[in-house]
């Protein structure tokens, strides 16, 4: 949840993307990876997992305690403890530890959903591909790939279900999955469903603003209720015909159902220390989502490999916001629905060929959207956008002596227009990664990439809206997109009982986009988004991961410390921050007990000082044949947790705001997963997949 909101705040350099703002924090992103195509640095075992080192990562072999204890592919990546990896096995979610872009999983290739992840048999899986350094093929957000290796059942059936239930709040969710298989096909069905309704988030808000005359005025906003309900259905169909190492064809046709009839507050507003009045907020938010995917792959020979894409994706959504302020004996209001539909049509063609002195790749991908947003009532405006992309990319990756490199380069060129406003250009984007491995465990490596960001749809629209009763939010077509240049200089030392990593990184970012606040001579403040001088980050961390008891308790650590520095156009804000974390694991027969901590994620961007709330987790499971009973409790003996507490900067508007939820406090509950196969029959298969599917509809929210 702490993810969820620090994502709420808008930002576009440090947060998570747009694109990953689902519960299931995976990006569908255009590219691939493949399982052979990376040079190999030598072989350790770590965790009970025979581990081989790559220039952009490692493979993990899982031993067969990690598969037994685990019920389906988000249940096996938390027992792995993959670097810099975060897995909540109970909301479903995948993230970046230090959340410097998105975590794209897969499953022989293919781009995993969430119902894919669900329905993973984690005794089918002969390994875990984990990759640090994503090639130019990937998306500009994409921090690690994660290629979960399969091998492909030939016959039989398997049938799963799964619930979760919390005791204390009503949070709810369900589902089923079957999976047919016959010779080279594979017919599966995938459904899952939730239900949250949850009363107990609570924000106070201290707010102090610079008026036109040089005076100061202040303004104390606290909730005193509130309530969300929310509830959504996902469902996926797909076909595989699939023949190792010769070719595959795979079609998926997706929808998901997602409402919320109920999200309103009350909230008690005192200006100067006087009670001024109260205010009312309620949303409804709806969207129906259907999503045809079509791949087809063929080996050319041995070495060569020809794969295509096509990928049309379809979103309906219906939002609306009333606001509604007793203010000073008059009343303030403000109310709009917007009607949304957003249409997207994705593209791949991927040739590689495996030479001998090194692998080749490359490919092009392209991307079709419109967007047509009509907003009614007093935000009354209609919102076109049509953007379209054509990426063309090329990469090698081999080695020279004991130097191992990957070595790429790609070019964008973007579209984008609405009413008057357009851009039209052509950006290149380098990356190099070099691994030198300074003995058998110790390995040195350096990553270099620069590519374009563009801002969340969101952002662009010209669309204003009444946020409170001095404030607005407003978009701005205007923006252009920023360069990001990254450097990563990472130190693995790999043993048999332990594996560390430190890492150096910076990153920055040229004119990036970042919010802020400017005021209007009628003192009204609006809160936009512009193209400001840039936007840095540096850091030192480490992970560690030990095995105490090999094969039976395994402890991991995170730490870094992490230094901003955002140039605003007109001041600059520094801010320095500790992060980490730290986990147990263990396996007592059919029991495995796990608990986990972190001190919450702190950031700053533009003008907003995040800073999120720790957070304590603990598991118990244990597997009895076909059922396993998993028990949860987090944020153990609190009443009520800190879920945020952000810091605005301005020099018009300076901003204290903590959100509390009772609901996420002392909270614990239950999940029950069972699964029944028959005559289920394995064999090897490598299998190159690629997809795309589409989430941003650009709607002020």
């Amino acid at each position: 949840m702490r993810i969820l909101f620090l994502m709420m705040l808008g930002g576009a350099i440090f947060t998570l993307p747009a694109s990953a703002q689902n519960e299931a924090v995976i990006v569908e992103d255009s590219t691939t990876v493949s399982v052979n195509d990376s040079v190999m640095l030598g072989e350790v075992t770590v965790k009970g997992s025979k581990v081989i080192k790559r220039v952009d990562g490692m493979t993990y072999y899982p031993p067969e305690e990690i598969k037994n204890s685990s019920t389906s592919g988000y249940g096996l990546l938390y027992m792995l403890s993959l670097p810099n990896i975060k897995v909540d096995e109970i909301s479903e979610s995948i993230s970046a530890t230090n959340l410097l872009g998105s975590v794209q999983v897969r499953i022989n290739d293919v781009p995993a959903s969430q119902a894919d992840l669900q329905s993973l048999g984690p005794k089918s899986v002969s390994s875990v591909v984990y990759i640090d350094n994503p090639g130019v093929r990937y998306g500009e957000d994409v921090a690690f790939v994660i290629n979960i290796i399969v091998n492909q059942t030939t016959n039989g059936y398997v049938l799963g279900l799964n619930g979760m239930s919390s005791f204390k709040s009503q949070m709810y969710r369900w589902g089923g999955f079957s999976k047919v298989n016959f010779g080279n096909s594979e017919l599966s069905f995938n459904y899952s469903g939730k239900y949250n309704s949850i009363d107990g988030l609570r924000t106070t808000e201290d707010a102090d603003y610079l008026l036109s005359d040089g005076s100061h005025t202040n303004v104390v906003r606290n909730d005193v209720d509130g309530k969300i309900s929310n509830r959504g259905h996902d469902f996926q169909l797909k076909y595989s015909l699939a023949k190792p190492e010769k070719y595959a064809f795979i079609t998926t046709w997706s929808t998901s159902l997602a409402n919320t009839p109920e999200n309103k507050k009350s909230t008690e507003v005192a200006q100067d220390g006087v009670h001024s009045g109260m205010q009312t907020t309620a949303v409804t938010d709806q969207s129906l989502s259907p999503v045809l995917d079509i791949y087809y792959m063929l080996h050319i020979d041995k070495r060569q490999t020809f794969a295509a894409n096509l990928t049309a994706t379809y979103i309906k959504t219906d939002y609306g916001s009333e606001r509604n302020t007793d203010y000073y004996s008059a009343t303030d209001k403000f109310a709009y629905t917007t009607d949304g539909k957003t249409y997207s049509l994705y593209g791949e063609l991927l040739y590689e060929n495996k030479l001998k002195p090194f692998t080749f790749s490359s490919g092009v991908q392209y991307l079709q959207k419109y967007i047509n947003n009509r907003y009614a009532g007093d935000a009354n405006s209609l919102s076109i956008m049509r953007g379209s992309d054509i990426y063309a990319f090329a990469q090698i990756k081999g080695n020279i002596g004991t130097i191992s490199y990957a070595l790429g380069a790609g070019l964008k060129r973007q579209y984008y227009s609405q009413s008057d406003y357009r851009f039209d250009r052509i950006y290149f984007r380098p990356k190099a990664t070099l691994s030198y491995p300074i003995c058998d465990k110790l390995k040195l490596s350096y990553d270099f990439t620069m590519y374009p960001r563009l801002s969340t749809l969101q952002n662009i629209s010209d669309v204003e809206v009444k946020t409170n009763e001095m404030e607005y939010s407003k978009g701005n077509p205007d923006l252009q997109p920023a360069r990001v240049t990254e450097h990563r200089l990472t130190l693995n030392y790999n043993a048999k009982d332990i594996y560390t990593s430190f890492t150096g990184y910076v990153r920055l970012n040229d004119h990036p986009v970042m919010r802020y606040y400017y005021r209007t001579d009628s003192d009204e403040f609006i809160s936009t988004w512009d193209n400001h001088r840039g936007c840095n980050m540096f850091y030192v961390d480490n992970y560690t991961s030990y095995d105490i008891i090999p094969e039976k308790l395994t402890a991991t650590i995170t730490a870094g410390l992490f230094h901003f520095v955002n140039k605003m156009n007109n001041a600059t804000h520094h801010y320095t921050s500790f992060n980490g974390s730290a986990g147990i694991r263990a396996y007592i027969g059919n029991f495995t007990l796990t608990a986990d901590i972190d001190n919450g994620w702190n950031f700053m961007e533009g003008e907003t000082k995040g800073h999120n709330g720790p957070s304590a987790y603990m598991t118990a499971s244990y597997k009895w044949k076909n059922l396993t009973i998993m028990a949860y409790w987090q944020q153990p003996f609190q009443s009520s947790c800190k879920m945020y507490d952000n810091e605005i900067v301005s020099q018009y508007v300076h901003k204290n705001i903590i959100a509390r939820s009772s609901d996420y406090a002392n909270l614990y509950g239950l999940r029950l997963s069972w699964t029944l196969s028959r005559g289920r029959i394995y064999k090897d298969v490598n299998r190159r997949i690629t997809g795309n599917s589409d989430t941003d509809t650009g709607i002020m929210k």
